[in-house]
């Protein structure tokens, strides 16, 4: 029922419920509690006036010149001093009744009843006092808790109700600020409270997420332009190349180039799309990767052979350095494979001349492994952009004399996927140094 009520309203009734319960509980204990003391306190007057009516017995008891008569005055004038309250009966346990009060009370009274030893004779005293003054005072306590206790609850409730609506008005001013906020423009920012409070650290956390899913909106749209881009580009040099074969008809050999024109920027397409898949099953956390425990560096050993015809016809000597003990590190052959191939690849791409090393090692925590060419560097502008998608430092877009701008990209998902860390450390004109480290296996450690 209350699952469609305001959160101020909500708080506003639990309040309201608890004090009322705590108020009733509250009234109730004084109640009792005064109940208790004045009816403690008729019991000790009672005491009091019991005491000063043995005293009398006693002493007229044990005046031998006492009569009857002289007892029965002076417990007369004992009565006329009672209070209208009060009832006494004194009896002769061997004679008839001394001495009696006219009232006697009607309503609840709090009595007691002894017998008294005086001058070798019993009498036996019935004292009684009447408890309506004290009914009279519980009852006007009654009152003024039955009529107090909602009044406080109706004045706690609306207070509540105000100050949740004022504690609550930033947070009524952030809902209708992210409804404002669309895909569109995620620019626009929550507004924070001056108040150091939780409200406070709500707003910069969601001002922080919103920051995040901005920028995570931003690479998507890039990361979609480019695609779009990049797979255009073959597309379109795949139906000029078939449209001017069909204009006219030509040689077999014609046709022959102009099949092979189609196969080439095909399997261009086919290796971006392939590429594109790679990243969209690590961006989904899919797992797809069987991993294994493995030598790091027989996988380094096929990418240089791999590449190094690639290498030879820029005249650039690719050399591997790796110890002579394996290099355990736990993964999946193929993509390490993948990785070793693209970082290798670029560093042939980026260098005119010199040597490419290629270096496995292990140092006990993690097995690494490093490509280091004396290329041309990266800008230190490119240097914190180089692993994202699409990404080439000389922004150009012409495709037909280099790749895609993803397989840092993906070397980096990768190694991510592995639990391990890739950095680069580059200086424009001078080469770079790409740096793989990853976990040893436990059986290795």
């Amino acid at each position: 029922m209350t699952g469609n009520l305001a959160i101020r309203t909500r708080l506003t009734l639990l309040y309201s419920t608890v004090l009322a319960i705590c108020l009733v509980a509250f009234g109730a204990m004084l109640w009792f509690s005064l109940r208790e003391s004045l009816v403690s306190s008729k019991q000790e007057e009672l005491e009091v006036r019991a005491t000063s009516l043995r005293a009398v017995l006693s002493e007229q008891s044990s005046d031998r010149n006492a009569s009857e008569g002289s007892l029965r005055e002076e417990l007369i004038e004992f009565g006329s001093a009672l209070p209208s309250d009060f009832s006494v009966e004194v009896r002769d346990l061997g004679g008839p009744s001394l001495f009696r009060t006219k009232s006697t009370p009607r309503n609840r009274s709090v009595e007691q009843i002894e017998t008294v030893q005086a001058g070798g004779r019993s009498y036996q005293i019935k004292m009684a006092m009447s408890l309506e003054p004290v009914d009279q005072i519980l009852l006007r306590l009654s009152r003024i808790l039955l009529f107090s206790i909602p009044f406080a609850v109706l004045a706690a409730s609306l207070g509540g109700l105000w100050l949740g609506k004022r504690a609550l008005k930033p947070v009524t001013e952030m809902a209708f600020a992210a409804k404002a906020i669309g895909s569109g423009d995620l620019s626009s920012r929550l507004p924070v409270p001056a108040s150091r409070d939780e409200l406070s650290l709500l707003a910069q956390m969601w001002n922080e997420m919103l920051g995040r899913l901005e920028a995570s909106v931003g690479r998507i749209r890039r990361f979609t332009s480019d695609a779009s881009h990049d797979l255009r580009t073959p597309l379109a040099t795949i139906r000029a190349a078939a449209e001017i074969a069909l204009r006219r008809t030509r040689d077999p050999e014609d046709y022959q180039l102009t099949l092979e024109s189609i196969i080439r920027q095909t399997d261009r397409a086919s290796s971006l799309v392939e590429d594109l898949l790679v990243l969209a099953r690590a961006d989904s956390g899919e797992p797809g990767m069987c991993f294994t425990v493995l030598d790091l560096a027989p996988v380094a050993s096929e990418a240089c052979a791999t590449l190094r015809p690639l290498a030879q016809a820029k005249k650039i000597d690719l050399r591997l350095l790796a110890p002579t003990g394996p290099v355990w590190v736990k993964g999946n052959k193929d993509a390490l494979a993948r990785v070793a191939l693209a970082l290798i690849d670029n560093a042939i791409k980026n260098t005119d001349e010199g040597t490419i090393e290629v270096l496995v090692k292990g140092d006990g925590r993690s097995g690494t492994l490093i490509v280091r060419d004396p290329g041309r560097g990266i800008d230190a502008e490119d240097l914190p952009h180089i692993f994202d998608r699409f990404y080439r430092g000389d922004k150009s877009r012409n495709i037909a004399g280099g790749g895609f701008g993803l397989g840092l990209a993906i070397a980096k998902e990768t190694i991510t996927l592995h639990q391990g860390t890739i950095d680069v450390e580059s200086e424009l004109g001078k080469g770079s140094r790409f740096v793989v480290s990853l976990p040893l296996p436990l059986a290795a450690t």
